[in-house]
C-alpha cells in the first residue's frame, strides 16, 4: 500500500509541476520471465516508468498489466504514452480502482522499487514496444 501511495503522490506531482503532453511517445509492452513466457501472475498488477525531463524535472507514466503481461503506459491522458528519455521500471501490487483487495507482488521485492529493480527502458519518438524481463517469486512446493 505505501509504494501505491508514493506512485500516486509522483504521479500528482507530475501533473503540477507541467509534465505536458510534448515529448510523448506512445509506450506498449510486456514482461516477460527468462524463458521468454508472458508474466501472467502480475495480472491487475502496475507498471510505472520514472524518469526526467530535459530540463530535470520528474516525469512518471503507468499502466495496468493484463493477463498476459502486457501494458500500455498513461502519462495524463489514457493511451498517450511517456516522455521521451530513459525511464526506471517498477512494479506495484495492484490497479487502481481494483475491486478485489491488494494481492502480494507475485514477482521479487527489488521489483517494487526503481531503485533497485534493474530494469531501466528508453522511450524514443514514434511508437514504442518495450519486452522487459523478470524473475517471479518461486511458487510453494515449485522450483524457479
Amino acid at each position: 500500500m505505501r509504494r501505491w501511495t508514493f506512485t500516486a503522490a509522483f504521479m500528482g506531482a507530475c501533473a503540477i509541476l507541467g509534465c505536458g503532453s510534448s515529448g510523448l511517445a506512445p509506450v506498449k509492452g510486456q514482461f516477460v520471465t527468462p524463458d521468454g513466457k508472458p508474466a501472467t501472475a502480475l495480472e491487475k498488477c502496475s507498471v510505472v516508468f520514472e524518469g526526467k525531463a530535459a530540463d530535470g524535472t520528474a516525469t512518471g507514466s503507468t499502466g495496468e498489466i493484463d493477463a498476459e503481461g502486457r501494458f500500455e503506459l498513461t502519462t495524463l491522458q489514457p493511451g498517450d504514452g511517456a516522455p521521451i528519455g530513459t525511464h526506471k521500471v517498477s512494479i506495484a501490487a495492484y490497479w487502481p480502482g481494483a475491486a478485489e483487495s491488494p494481492k502480494p507482488l507475485p514477482v521479487l521485492d527489488k521489483y517494487s522499487n526503481p531503485e533497485t529493480s534493474g530494469l531501466t527502458a528508453d522511450v524514443k519518438p514514434g511508437a514504442n514496444d518495450i519486452k522487459l524481463t523478470i524473475e517471479l517469486k518461486p511458487t510453494r512446493g515449485k522450483t524457479p
